[in-house]
């Protein structure tokens, strides 16, 4: 049975849904078996911290925790608008703080899930190329470019799914490099880690489909609008064939009472198989009516031009819940 690499970070608020981001990669990938790293900020609990190890018993994987110093990353500016925490930067870590003898890993959001084979994407080629991994769903991609200083040919990579070649950035320093990089354009940064990688490695990357990490948010009615009829036909396509469905931006599947977005069936079924089935978030019915009552008044005054899902062909899915 072949070993897989896997790498996540969080703290204790995102335990569960890491939790039920392994599971349903468990679930999903029963004929494989996974080395599971989760770099943490020592707040995880000792409930959460035993529920890992049932996970990883039930399923003959293994889970290995491992608390990283703050001080590693003292000084790395957190934008909280784009709903980033320390964890995050956590990644960027892992070739100096994995085993030696792990020449690659997989990292992988919480807010993912897996829902189909994962053995395709660890099997990806990178040769002398730093990581894979697949282009950012945001209508401004040139504008990211620009701001970072390349071409917008080389492309601007979401950092939710992660192929590393760890091997690649032991011989070339490459977390050194990144984090001089952090304290030298620390005004310039917006998704932080993200820039980072996409700002130091634009030219040492390899991109894959984008069913490897497909966001939720490609659905978004803002973005959906801003693309060409031939890349809205190609985002169908890809969403029949997801692999990992991320579920990027501000409202998460967990928010049970806001969230009307797409795939949340998927999520929750993982939920309900996990050892977190209780973690949703259930917004307190005043703040759920009001928001009720906002969307309705959005709808009324904006004919549904601020609702924040289109309608896709085939009824796949059908969402007209306004934005916040």
């Amino acid at each position: 049975m072949e070993t897989i690499n896997i790498l996540c970070a969080t703290d204790n608020n995102y335990a569960p849904y890491c939790g039920i981001m392994l599971t349903s990669l468990f679930e999903s990938n029963k004929d494989c078996h996974f080395v599971v790293y989760v770099f943490e900020d020592g707040s995880v609990t000792d409930e959460n911290i035993q529920k890992y190890r049932c996970l990883a018993k039930k399923y003959g994987n293994e889970i290995v925790l491992k608390t990283i110093d703050e001080s590693m990353v003292k000084g790395f500016p957190i934008n909280e608008n784009a709903h980033i925490t320390v964890p995050t930067y956590y990644r960027l870590f892992a070739a100096d703080l994995l085993p030696k003898d792990v020449h690659k890993v997989i990292y992988l959001d919480c807010d993912v899930i897996v829902v189909g084979d994962i053995r395709p994407l660890w099997n990806v080629n990178l040769k002398d190329l730093a990581f894979a991994g697949i282009m950012d769903c945001t209508p401004l991609l040139d504008q990211s470019c620009n701001r970072l200083g390349y071409a917008s040919s080389y492309s601007y990579i979401n950092a939710g799914v992660l192929v590393y070649n760890l091997d690649c950035w032991r011989e070339n320093g490459l977390v050194e490099k990144i984090s001089g990089y952090i304290y030298e354009n620390d005004a310039n940064l917006i998704y932080m880690d993200q820039d980072a990688l996409n700002g130091v490695l634009f030219d040492k990357k390899k991109m894959l489909p984008e069913q490897y990490n497909f966001s939720t948010e490609f659905f978004e009615r803002n973005h959906w609008e801003s693309y060409l009829k031939e890349r809205q036909h190609h985002y169908m396509d890809e969403c029949i064939n997801a692999v990992i469905i991320h579920y990027q931006g501000r409202i998460k599947p967990w928010n049970i009472r806001n969230y009307r977005g797409p795939f949340f069936y998927k999520w929750d079924k993982y939920r309900k198989k996990s050892l977190w089935r209780s973690c949703v978030r259930i917004v307190p019915w005043h703040k759920h009516f009001a928001d009720r009552v906002k969307r309705c008044i959005y709808s009324i005054f904006y004919r549904y031009r601020n609702a924040q899902w289109i309608v896709l062909r085939k009824n796949r899915f059908c969402y007209k819940e306004c934005i916040i």
